[in-house]
């Protein structure tokens, strides 16, 4: 590491061959844009070419079924820092769209899950909402501009006998905004792996569990149009309470070994620990020394 760029990193794992990666700062220029990175394999390496964000290929020649895997899972993912903002702005129409990483085609994505032939997409995300906020009836998606094709999200409110009311997205309260994103990442076109971003941001306390409950049915298939790989950061005790050791891992920066990542699980005396205290309530009182001052960094 040198002036805050990390330039040699490592990965290995059980069952695969030891890989390292290393970037060089071209002559010139901004170190962090201009860069070439060299792929090592045990003896193989390999030079890609330039740029911030680097997608490593791996030649099926290589023999290296495993990271063959790993190189097809990082092509499919996509990272989300939801923001309330985004989420309540009108939107073109497209194909199939995926939801952007700040939700800002929150809209779009709702439209192609009204149209799923047999409605029957739309009509679980409207229950989960009516279920979690019972004022709300449904979703509306009136036309705003038809020079291009533009909607807008409103909700329908409850108990209104047949007239319909409704609330536009602008005044609409960010738990209820983004609780609708997380479902509609549930059931539309979106990747194989999701990296959810603090999804604790704009929400009541009293709304993550929900929230963890419906990202956890969305890893295992069983809310959703399929299963997908789930992994979230959080700085929230709160949320981490409503998750079990097992899921969590923690990030240690080792000055000899670099990045350790340790399963929660394996924290010395956990059992015991979690007798008086939720698995939020120990990262938060003992933190990452804590919890593993037993253990070799």
């Amino acid at each position: 590491m040198a002036d805050g760029t990390i330039y040699d990193e490592k990965l290995s794992g059980e069952g695969l061959p030891r890989v390292t990666a290393q970037t060089i700062p071209n002559a010139g220029g901004d170190p962090r844009q201009q860069h070439v990175r060299m792929l090592r394999l045990d003896n193989t390496s390999s030079q890609l070419a330039p740029g911030h964000t680097v997608f490593v290929i791996f030649q099926k020649s290589s023999g290296y079924r495993q990271l063959h895997n790993v190189r097809d899972a990082f092509a499919s993912l996509q990272k989300y820092h939801l923001n309330p903002d985004h989420l309540r702005s009108n939107s073109g129409l497209s194909v199939n769209p995926v939801l952007a990483p700040t939700g800002s085609n929150l809209v779009a994505v709702l439209d192609y899950i009204v149209a799923y032939p047999g409605r029957g997409p739309i009509l679980a995300v409207e229950k989960a909402l009516r279920e979690s906020v019972p004022s709300i009836d449904g979703i509306y998606l009136p036309v705003t501009s038809s020079q291009p094709a533009q909607k807008a999200l409103e909700y329908s409110l409850a108990g209104n006998g047949q007239a319909l009311t409704t609330i536009p997205a602008a005044l609409a309260s960010e738990g209820v905004l983004l609780l609708t994103a997380f479902l509609a990442l549930a059931y539309s076109n979106t990747p194989e792996i999701l990296l959810v971003e603090e999804p604790e941001n704009g929400l009541h306390p009293s709304r993550l569990k929900q929230v963890v409950e419906l990202l956890r049915d969305m890893s295992s298939g069983k809310d959703g149009n399929k299963a997908r790989q789930i992994i979230v950061t959080t700085h929230s005790p709160i949320l981490l309470n409503y998750v079990d050791p097992d899921e969590v891992r923690i990030f240690r920066r080792d000055k000899e070994r670099g990045t350790v990542v340790l399963p929660m699980s394996k924290a010395p005396n956990l059992d015991k620990l979690r007798k008086d205290y939720g698995t939020g309530e120990l990262w938060y009182l003992l933190g990452e020394e804590g919890l593993f001052e037993e253990v070799p960094a």
